[in-house]
């Protein structure tokens, strides 16, 4: 619980000119949550669900598997 007595949640928010889109999740959440919640905040936002699955899972990050 906080200092103000009400449990942490992490919220993502996603604004753009004419919209606002928002998702809380509890505390304690694992990634793949996370993860979940923007694929669907990116689908709202009018993104196509295969397109946010290719982006999000093709590893951009240019990470090695050691690292």
């Amino acid at each position: 619980m906080s200092a103000m007595g009400r449990a942490r949640a992490m919220k993502i928010v996603i604004t753009d000119f004419e919209s606002e889109y928002s998702a809380e999740m509890k505390d304690g959440c694992t990634l793949d949550e996370v993860v979940t919640e923007l694929k669907g905040l990116l689908v709202c936002c009018g993104y196509n669900p295969k397109i946010v699955d290719q982006y999000l899972n093709e590893g951009e990050w240019g990470l090695t598997d050691d690292e």
